[in-house]
Order: C-alpha cells, then structure tokens, then sequence
C-alpha cells in the first residue's frame, strides 16, 4: 500500500512511498561512492606532481588532500546516515541528509577527476549535480516542522525541478547568468525560511532553525577565510610553492567549516532537548567581532606606529611597538567585549538587555533607599520583570521582640 500520512502537524512518509525514498537515498548515496571512488586515484596522480618543497613529499601532499575531501564526503554520510536511521519517514530527515552527501561530493575535485576519464560514467556525475538541485527547494519548504509554509513554497518546489534540468543541460557553465540564476533560486529559499520563522515556526522550530542557521554560517565565514589570502594576495597562485601550501591551509580551513554543516543539522533535528543556540550565537558573535577589532587595531599600530617612529627616531623601533601594541591590545579586550556584547543584547537579545537595566536600576535603589516597604516593592518589581514568573511574594523574618516586618 501507498500511502503519506500525518503524524501530529507533520508530513510523514509509509508503505510504498517510504521504501521508494529510502531506496532512491541509498542508490543516490552509493553513486555517489563511485564517483569520488573511481576519480580520487585520478586526483591523487595528478597531486603528486605538484611543486612541494617544504619538507613534505609529494605524496604525502597528496594523500593529505585526499583525505580531506574523503572526511568530508564520509562525515556527510555518517551524519545523513544517522538521521536517516533515527527518522527514516521524516521528508526533512530524507531530504536534508541526502543534500548533505550531494553537496559534499560535488565539493570535492574528485568528481571532475571522475567525468573526464570516464565520459561513459558521465551521467552518473549529472544525476547527481541535478538530485542536489532539485532538492533543495524540497529543504527549504520543509524544515523543520514538515509544512509547506508559505503556500506559494509549492511553485517553488516544482520550479526547481526545472531549474535543476536547465543547469544540466544548459552549456552556459559557470556564467554571469547562471551565477545571478543561482543567487535568485536559493535567495527565494531563504525568504521562504525568514517568513516560516517570522509567521508560523514554534519555539522549538525557531531553535532548529537557529542552528542550522548557525553552521551554515561557520561554513561561509572558513571559506571566506579560506579564500581571502587568495583575494589579498593573488600573485601567490604563480608561485608553485606558495601555492601548494596554501592549498594546504585552505582546504583545512574549509574542511573544518564546512563539516559545522552536517553537524549542527544533525543536533538540530535528533536532539529533542534543543541546547540554547542563543547563547552560543552571542558569544561567538562576540568574540568574532571582538577578535576581528583587536586585529585590526594590532596590524593599524604594527603599520603606522613603525613609520611614525622611522621618522620621529630615525629607525624602526620594532621592540617597542610590539610592546605597545601588546599592551594596547590587553587593556581593550574586557572593555571592547563588553561594549560589544551590550549592542549585540540591545539590538538582537532584547529580553536580556532589559533584564540587565532593571538590575542595574535595582542596584541604585538598594543603594540610596532605606525605607523597606519601597525596597520591598522594587524587589518584587525585579523578580516580575527578569524572571517573568507566574505569580511572586515576598516573605520577611520576623526578629526576636520586634514582631513582624
């Protein structure tokens, strides 16, 4: 029998469409083995001839970007493979973690190795780039509660089966065009998911979403980083050394970004006991802003300090500015990081930065006001305001031969 049903408010797979989905996951999955299998000797070879000569061979060089592509298509897998097993009917299960495994091998140089030496095995690598595409409107229109929301995500859905077969078979490539095409299509997903949060995700929706929100950025901030000494220094790609070891600390970097992917979507749908993603984002925030600040304040200083004292003693001072600018450094930390935390509850964590001006409103009073009545009345006001409880009372100890107070 074939059916869907719905469990709650959420759109269940069973019978016929249940092991139809689990068998297209696990051909999707296994061809994907094949492909970054059959190219990653291939990839190997043509590594191992690269220019290294900083006291790692060519083959270890190698081997090592191997295997970090290899981690990242196996920790894909891994993870799909858990959510799949922990909830093996759920469209957002299904679709998410075969995402995570598509994506992974379309990541890797593996799969270029692949189609040119086997052009007959071609087509294995375009199921697999047009799977990865189509699906991913399925991603957006779901997660997390598997509800189309909003209605219109339904067009959307169907647009992109479409879309998916024009990257395929178009010969634009790597255009203008199909750049801005792929900005349009994954930039109606992301409104689609502003308005889900905004008008119809619960709490626990609003937090699953949060961290998936929040490895996806950890991915682009590793490649952003990744990529900028390239940006910064482009001449780098015409020096065979320097190149290799870029290369080297790039696909590191990258690797380690992009597995906070796999990893936060897996807590964000097994995990029934969400952990508070808000004050992870805040503090990571914090400190990214913070240590970005202090950067730029060292390197400011580095630069223009020296220059100042090349003309003022006639000669570089190197120890002195780096002292100097050590200790800048240490005496801004405490008071940057809290400014910055400050605007970041005022602006993004509304709750707790009033909290805290109720405290510090509270602390003035305790501090000048001596009749206890009022200071009764301003404690149940801080309790009722911070805390928000249902209800609250104030229970004072009567002193020996003074009765109560």
């Amino acid at each position: 029998m074939v059916k869907q049903t719905r469990v709650g408010s959420e759109l269940v797979l069973s019978g016929g469409w249940l092991r139809l989905a689990q068998a297209f996951w696990i051909a999707l999955v296994l061809m994907a083995v094949i492909v970054f299998a059959g190219g990653a000797p291939l990839e190997f070879e043509r590594l191992r001839h690269a220019t290294v000569d900083f006291g790692l061979s060519s083959d270890a060089y190698a081997l090592y970007l191997g295997a970090v592509d290899a981690l990242l298509l196996l920790g894909a897998i891994a993870v799909g493979a858990l959510i799949l097993t922990r909830k093996a009917n759920d469209v957002v299960a299904l679709t998410s973690s075969l995402e995570l495994v598509l994506l992974a091998v379309r990541a890797t140089t593996e799969r270029f190795a692949f189609s040119n030496a086997y052009p007959q095995w071609g087509w294995m690598v375009t199921v697999i780039l047009y799977v990865g595409i189509a699906i991913l409107p399925l991603v957006f229109a779901f997660f997390p509660d598997n509800q189309f929301f909003p209605r219109w995500t339904l067009w959307y859905v169907l647009f992109g089966f479409v879309y998916a077969l024009f990257v395929v078979t178009s010969a634009i490539g790597l255009s203008a065009v199909r750049f801005v095409g792929d900005i349009l299509f994954i930039g109606v997903g992301i409104v689609a998911q502003i308005l889900r949060y905004r008008l119809h995700a619960t709490r626990r929706a609003q937090q699953q979403t949060k961290w998936v929100v929040f490895g996806i950025t950890l991915a682009f901030f590793a490649y952003f980083l990744a990529m900028l000494p390239q940006i910064v220094f482009p001449a780098w790609g015409t020096v065979p050394i320097l190149a290799a070891r870029y290369t080297l600390v790039q696909s590191t970097i990258a690797l380690l970004g992009l597995l906070m992917v796999p990893i936060t979507l897996a807590i964000s749908i097994l995990r029934s006991q969400l952990w508070d993603i808000d004050i992870l984002i805040r503090r990571t925030v914090t400190y990214s802003l913070v240590t970005a600040l202090l950067l730029g304040v060292y390197f400011f200083s580095i630069v223009i300090l020296q220059r100042v004292f090349a003309l003022v003693m006639g000669g570089a001072q190197n120890e002195i500015i780096t002292v100097l600018s050590t200790l800048a450094i240490a005496a801004l930390f405490v008071p940057l990081r809290n400014r910055i935390q400050a605007v970041i509850d005022k602006h993004f964590n509304r709750s707790r930065y009033n909290a805290q001006q109720v405290l510090q409103k509270f602390a003035l009073t305790v501090r000048d006001e001596t009749d206890l009545e009022k200071l009764s009345a301003e404690l149940l006001n801080v309790v009722n305001e911070t805390m928000q409880p249902k209800s609250v009372s104030l229970w004072l100890k009567e002193e020996k031969g003074k009765g109560p107070r």
